[in-house]
């Protein structure tokens, strides 16, 4: 038995085209309902058909199962045959994390805390 695996594909894809622009409905109906997703992005924007608003979230549902995966791989496989390459990605980090803590140390230190921003208008830079 041969199974059409197109034929399912585009039923599937029918099947998730019907859900989206459902949602997208539903979103210029109510757009008092507060939601901070790219579909409700895409809507009020205002400049995208539904169709391309439901080829963007399909394309972005499905983007990233393969390829990132793929991606991921072959990252891993590159940093564990070039051993320099890892060594610089590490000094990269470290690099980052460094800058990371300082800017911690700054905002929990004196200089954005949270008594200061209580207190309103320009006392933040009270200390300049």
């Amino acid at each position: 038995m041969s199974l059409n695996y197109e034929i399912y594909g585009m039923q599937a894809r029918g099947i998730l085209l019907k859900r989206i622009h459902k949602c997208i409905k539903e979103r210029r109906e109510h757009p008092e309902v507060l939601r901070n997703d790219l579909l409700t992005k895409l809507v009020r924007e205002g400049t995208f058909s539904d169709e391309i608003i439901a080829d963007t979230i399909i394309f972005f549902v499905f983007a990233g199962v393969e390829t990132s995966a793929m991606a991921m791989t072959f990252a891993v496989k590159y940093l564990t045959e070039n051993p320099r390459a890892l060594e610089e990605l590490r000094e990269y980090f470290i690099v980052e994390l460094q800058c990371w803590r300082k800017s911690r140390e700054l905002w929990n230190g004196g200089f954005m805390r949270q008594d200061r921003l209580k207190q309103g208008g320009n006392s933040v830079y009270s200390h300049y």
